[in-house]
């Protein structure tokens, strides 16, 4: 083994991973968004609908993130509670169900890459 060939070689690998992470990480962060929004729309109570209807997935592909929830003020409520109502999540158990295999992907992706 040659030390400074090796660690040449690690560092053009590392180079390149930068990039293929840059490229690769918004399109895991997209389509977990989009598995998690569906997931929350299942997972909602419905009365009228539109509480369900106004979960949404805002992409900021730029940044390789994504703000997922319900547009409807009184969402907060219906997930957490009041002192007069019991929590009815959504949004918590859809993302305990994405988490995993999203966490497992970004794993993956750094794997993959070097």
């Amino acid at each position: 083994m040659n030390g400074a060939a090796d660690f040449n070689r690690l560092a053009a690998d590392l180079a390149a991973a930068g990039a293929a992470a840059q490229y690769e990480a918004p399109h895991l962060v997209a389509a977990a968004a989009r598995e998690l929004e569906g997931i929350a729309k299942a997972f909602c109570p419905t009365d009228t609908g539109k509480l369900r209807r106004s979960i949404t997935t805002d992409l900021d592909l730029a940044n390789a993130s994504a703000v997922i929830g319900p547009e409807e003020f009184y969402g907060k409520f219906v997930e957490w509670g009041t002192s007069d109502t019991a929590p009815a999540a959504f949004m918590g158990p859809a993302l305990d169900r994405v988490e995993p295999s999203f966490i497992q992907s970004i794993e993956n992706l750094g794997g993959n890459i070097l």
